[in-house]
């Protein structure tokens, strides 16, 4: 099996079996996906009911033993809604905790997570992460419409 690897980046056996493993993944299940080897990065864009196409950006750490998933602009607020916004975003952060919500520098809406690996559960643990989140990013959308618009 390990002679089928193929080597992303500089990164360690783990890692390298990992990321090629859910690079695998992702197609045998025709996800849009882009690999930034340097970064040891993965991005993977798919859409939901309440979002269009988003960006779910997989940063995996150099011992190959985690990953953190980003999604970046979920929504952006304005000025005047800040103060409800991030009312909002606490809330989110006590229903969801697996995810935590943040406002960026932007005033953007921004979720992120992390997820310890190994090479037996490695990728399981990477799509049921990415699916939560998917979920997640859905339902939060939903909200956003209900409560903003």
């Amino acid at each position: 099996m390990t002679e089928n690897k193929k080597p992303v980046g500089n990164s360690t056996d783990d890692e390298k079996y990992i990321l090629q493993d859910f690079i695998k993944t992702l197609e045998k299940n025709n996800l849009k996906y882009c690999v930034n080897s340097e970064q040891r990065l993965v991005q993977v864009f798919c859409g939901g009911e309440n979002f269009k196409e988003q960006t779910f950006a997989f940063f995996f750490g150099e011992d190959g033993e985690s990953v953190n998933i980003t999604v970046w602009s979920i929504e952006k607020f304005d000025k005047r809604d800040l103060p409800a916004a991030y009312k909002f975003c606490n809330n989110l952060n006590d229903t969801y905790r697996w995810c935590k919500f943040y406002m960026d520098d932007d005033d953007e809406l921004t979720c992120s997570g992390d997820a310890v690996l190994d090479n037996r559960s490695g990728t399981n643990v990477i799509m049921m992460l990415f699916y939560r989140f998917i979920y997640v990013v859905d339902e939060v959308c939903k909200k956003i419409k209900e409560y903003f618009r």
